[in-house]
C-alpha cells in the first residue's frame, strides 16, 4: 500500500510538474507583452541594420537610406509572420505535452488555433506575394506592352549630336555621360558630364549606377522619360521597334554589357545594316586623351554596332532576371 502510495504521490508531481510548464509556455505564447516585445526587438533590429552595416550590404543592393528602410520594414513584416508561425507551432508542441499530461482541451481552442493557423498563412502569402510583386516591378522584370507600326521607316536616320562632345569617360560614368548626349540632342545644350555626374543619385558600390538614377537626372533636366522592357520581343521586333523610336526623334538609353561590364550608351541613329550610338566608352583619340575616335560608318555619334551585334549586346544587360532588355525612351 505504501508503495502504491508513493508511486501515485510521485505521478502527482510529475503530472503537476508538466501542468506548470506548459501554463508557463502558454503564458509566454499568449501574452501580448511578449508579442509586443519581440515584435519591437524585431523591428529595431531590421531598421537599425541598413544603417549599421551600409557598406556590406545595403550600400551594394540598395541605392539610398531612404529604400534601404523600405526593404527593411518588408523583411520585418516577412520575419515577423515566420514568428508568428513559430509561435505557432510551438503552442501546437505544448498542446501535445498537455494531452500527455491528460489536460483536455477544449474544442473552441482547437477550432480557434486551426483559424489562427489559416490566417497566418494567408499573411505569409500576401508578404510573400507582396516582396515578389515588389522586386519585379522594381527590376523591371515585366515586358512592356509596345505596338509596332507598319508604316514604313526610312532606310537610313540619325539624331545630330554635337561632335565636340564624344567625350570619354572616367570610372563608372557611363549614365552621366549618356545623359549629357541626350541634353545635347533634345535641347542642344553643352553640359559638362562631369558636373552631371555630381548630381547623379542611386550609386551604389563602386560609384555604379542604378537605372532609376539615369532616369531621375533626365527629368531633373526638363526631359520626359518612357521605360520599355522588351525582354518578350523577338530579335527582329527589337530592331523594328529602336529603328520607329529613333525615327520619332527620340533617343533611346539603352543597358548593355561589354566585356563583362554593364554599360550605358545612347541610340541616335541607324542605316540598313546597323545602330550609330554615342558609346562614353570607345576608344580614346589618338590627339586627345578626353575625347574618343569615331568610327567610320557613323555619321551621328562614335559607336557603330551591325544590328545582330548590338541586339547581343542587349540581351546580355542588366542584371540577371532584372532590367533585361530596358530602354529608356526620351523626349
Amino acid at each position: 500500500m505504501k508503495r502504491n502510495e508513493t508511486e501515485l504521490s510521485k505521478k502527482k508531481q510529475d503530472e503537476e510538474k508538466k501542468k506548470n510548464f506548459v501554463s508557463f509556455l502558454e503564458f509566454l505564447l499568449n501574452q501580448s507583452l511578449f508579442s509586443k516585445f519581440s515584435s519591437l526587438l524585431l523591428l529595431l533590429i531590421y531598421v537599425y541594420i541598413p544603417f549599421f552595416l551600409p557598406g556590406f550590404v545595403y550600400n551594394k543592393l540598395l541605392p539610398n537610406k531612404k529604400y534601404a528602410i523600405i526593404c527593411a520594414i518588408i523583411i520585418f513584416c516577412a520575419e515577423l509572420t515566420l514568428f508568428q508561425i513559430f509561435s505557432h507551432l510551438i503552442s501546437k508542441k505544448v498542446s501535445k505535452i498537455a494531452d500527455s499530461a491528460v489536460l483536455p482541451e477544449a474544442p473552441s481552442n482547437r477550432n480557434k488555433h486551426g483559424r489562427k493557423m489559416k490566417k497566418l498563412i494567408l499573411s505569409l502569402a500576401i508578404v510573400f506575394l507582396f516582396i515578389i510583386a515588389f522586386l519585379l516591378w522594381f527590376g523591371r522584370a515585366i515586358p512592356s506592352c509596345v505596338k509596332l507600326s507598319d508604316a514604313d521607316l526610312n532606310e537610313t536616320f540619325a539624331l545630330q549630336m554635337n561632335k565636340n562632345l564624344f567625350y570619354r569617360q572616367t570610372v563608372n560614368n557611363c549614365g552621366p555621360y549618356s545623359v549629357m548626349a541626350v541634353i545635347n540632342i533634345l535641347h542642344t545644350e553643352e553640359r559638362d558630364p562631369e558636373l552631371l555626374s555630381e548630381k547623379m543619385g542611386w550609386r551604389m558600390y563602386k560609384n555604379l549606377t542604378f537605372p532609376q538614377g539615369v532616369v531621375n537626372l533626365l527629368r531633373d533636366n526638363g526631359i520626359k522619360t518612357k521605360e520599355v522592357v522588351l525582354k518578350s520581343k523577338s530579335d527582329r521586333d527589337k530592331v523594328r521597334w529602336i529603328k520607329q523610336t529613333v525615327s520619332e526623334e527620340k533617343p533611346i538609353i539603352v543597358l548593355i554589357k561589354v566585356h563583362h561590364v554593364l554599360h550605358y550608351v545612347t541610340i541616335l541613329g541607324y542605316d540598313e545594316k546597323g545602330f550609330m550610338l554615342y558609346d562614353s566608352m570607345q576608344e580614346k583619340s589618338p590627339e586627345s586623351p578626353r575625347k574618343t575616335i569615331v568610327d567610320e560608318r557613323c555619321t551621328e555619334g562614335n559607336r557603330y554596332y551591325s544590328y545582330e551585334d548590338f541586339i547581343s549586346l542587349w540581351n546580355a544587360g542588366g542584371y540577371k532576371l532584372f532590367f533585361r532588355n530596358w530602354a529608356i525612351v526620351c523626349g
